[in-house]
């Protein structure tokens, strides 16, 4: 894939002004180093939102995100990494020439990928208002009441009744065809000869959040037996299933309204937004994915599905909640009248009435319940229909008090006891949902900043000068944890660097590590010094080291108590002796340590 050189990257870093990018969706407020402000990730009443200029970082300590100002764009705008790299380059004016990695496209970069289909767009959007070709697009458009403007907003374009329209345009343009074919804007006959893949169809340019052209969406206008839509194949710089239609103009309304709606088709987003519900997308296609979900999520806590009122549109919910369950999202859902679908809806009622229904939505999961109780629990036979299709979404969610809720709600709804209800499920096949193989019990759950490692890591941030003594007692080799070793390693480079330079980039070593939740936590240690006071820190240093040692003792000592046992249980009791005698000595030094 294209990289960008870690020197350009930091330049960014340095560059980019983390304080105004926060400013752009939050109110913040200087408080000693720092700016405060309410959190633009999660609703709040008291502020825990943070930035430190200074050091080009910033904490929520509410919802726990935090991070450098990549950081902050990509949990912004719902970007990736190289999304967020590009689209800072562009607003502070910084030149970004992409390297070819080892993993590289086949030699061939993403802007090329980007610049051909530019070209198809453009063409597209020639043909849509050409006098003889266009005429049918455009009178559809008219017919679906989309304005001038809007079509224009979204650069709606039109495919001819050709089969080499398109093709002829890409070698005049002297374009590359096999990237060309690689994007499935054409295709390649048995006999070798090119066709244009898209064909007679009203044609909807998918855009990614930087507004670079990823794919297209071809509509067929015609009355030919074919697929009514036809999206672009994937290739290198399109996914299906995590990209959005109208993602790229609808994050400034998701900023403005601090929700994001998701509806089903490209029409209905562009209607949408023509009655200024600019915070409208749609998935790809009917196919709603985990990665989708995830993406919302980062752009948004308040989700609306609006769906169509058919029984398609019922279905659809619900496979939808089946996805958002286990990921402890709960969106809410606006219920369409029968018959009706956005575009519809909105051009027969108007934007007020598609504002009522959004502000009376309900959430996802009590539509799925009530719509399933109001089909099938007529009778007895049907309550108990509607116990057993409703159970295994319950069972999905992750929330153990959430659960028991709705258990208890559904059991009321149903006419029966709760424990009935408990005692049904647990007579059928699906157990509670794990998030990975059953495990023994290890007591209490451990806050992770608890761990003597982090704290250890925490203490060289904040007091750089004891990266001496880290490296003359040569703790990196007690650290277990290889993305801490690796800060730890950092952080010791940097400081040691600084004392002849005294520049001491802390951002750099959030950027260089890829674990989202240890970024957000580096960010926080960074405005936090752990309630150290600097005469305290030589004595926490030591204190933590020696933490980590007897967890390593304790961890060894419980290793070789089972393999003594082992050796028991075979009969070699002289190895079993053998091994209790190293057990003594491990619980001898971890005492001696315990008294200094």
């Amino acid at each position: 894939m294209a990289i960008v050189p870690p020197e350009k990257v930091d330049e960014i870093r340095r560059r980019a002004d983390i304080l105004e990018i926060a400013q752009r969706r939050t109110q913040m407020k200087k408080a000693g180093r720092n700016w405060v402000g309410l959190c633009p990730f999660h609703e709040e009443k008291t502020p825990s939102f943070s930035i430190n200029p200074e050091r080009q970082i910033f904490k929520c300590f509410g919802c726990g995100k935090g991070g450098d100002v990549f950081n902050l764009v990509m949990e912004l705008e719902g970007l990736t990494f190289p999304e967020a790299l590009r689209s800072l380059a562009a607003q502070y004016g910084i030149e970004v020439n992409f390297e070819a990695g080892p993993a590289s496209m086949s030699g061939v970069s993403r802007e090329q990928y980007f610049s051909l289909n530019e070209i198809a767009l453009k063409f597209y959007q020639r043909l849509l208002h050409h006098e003889n070709q266009g005429d049918i697009a455009r009178e559809y458009l008219h017919k679906r009441g989309i304005s001038i403007d809007t079509a224009a907003k979204f650069r709606l374009g039109w495919a001819p009744d050709s089969w080499d329209a398109l093709f002829n345009e890409l070698k005049k343009k002297r374009a590359s065809l096999e990237i060309a074919e690689k994007l499935g804007l054409i295709g390649r006959s048995d006999s070798g000869k090119y066709y244009d893949r898209f064909r007679t169809r009203l044609m909807f340019p998918i855009r990614n959040s930087a507004s670079k052209t990823i794919g297209f969406s071809g509509r067929l206008l015609s009355q030919e037996k074919k697929a009514k839509y036809i999206n672009s194949i994937e290739s290198p710089i399109f996914n299906k299933g995590s990209n959005f239609y109208g993602i790229d103009l609808a994050l400034e309304g998701i900023r403005k309204k601090k929700r994001v709606i998701l509806c089903e088709g490209n029409a209905d987003v562009i209607m949408l937004h023509q009655f200024n519900f600019t915070e409208s997308v749609a998935a790809l296609g009917t196919a709603l994915t985990e990665n989708h979900i995830r993406r919302l999520m980062r752009i948004s806590s308040s989700i609306y599905l609006i769906f169509d009122g058919d029984e398609a549109g019922q279905k659809a919910m619900k496979r939808a909640l089946e996805l958002f369950l286990p990921m402890d999202v709960q969106p809410n859902c606006v219920v369409l009248p029968e018959g009706d679908d956005p575009d519809s809806f909105l051009r027969k009622k108007g934007p007020d009435a598609m504002e009522d229904l959004l502000e009376k939505s309900d959430s996802l999961i009590s539509f799925v319940v009530d719509t399933t109780f109001r089909d099938l629990s007529q009778n007895n036979e049907g309550r108990s229909r509607a116990i057993d299709e409703l159970t295994p979404l319950l069972l999905k969610i992750n929330n153990a008090v959430l659960r028991n809720l709705w258990f208890k709600t559904i059991a009321e709804r149903a006419g029966v006891s709760e424990s009935a209800l408990r005692q049904r499920i647990s007579q059928g096949r699906r157990p509670y949902p794990q998030s990975g193989p059953a495990q023994r019990s290890a007591g209490p759950k451990q806050n992770p900043d608890n761990d003597p490692e982090r704290r250890l890591v925490r203490l060289l941030i904040n007091y750089p000068r004891l990266a001496t003594r880290f490296i003359e007692e040569n703790i990196e080799s007690e650290i277990s944890n290889p993305s801490l070793k690796y800060i730890s390693q950092r952080i010791c480079d940097l400081a040691l660097s600084s004392q002849s330079n005294g520049d001491y980039d802390l951002a750099a070593v959030i950027g260089d590590v890829r674990d989202r939740e240890l970024q957000s936590h580096i960010a926080g240690w960074i405005m936090d010094n752990d309630g150290i006071e600097d005469r305290e820190a030589d004595r926490a240093f030591g204190d933590f080291v020696s933490r980590i040692k007897r967890r390593d003792i304790d961890f060894e000592i419980k290793e070789l108590e089972t393999a003594a046992k082992e050796m028991v249980h075979c009969g070699d009791e002289s190895k079993a002796l053998e091994i209790f005698k190293k057990v003594g000595e491990l619980r001898r030094r971890r005492d001696a340590m315990n008294s200094a």
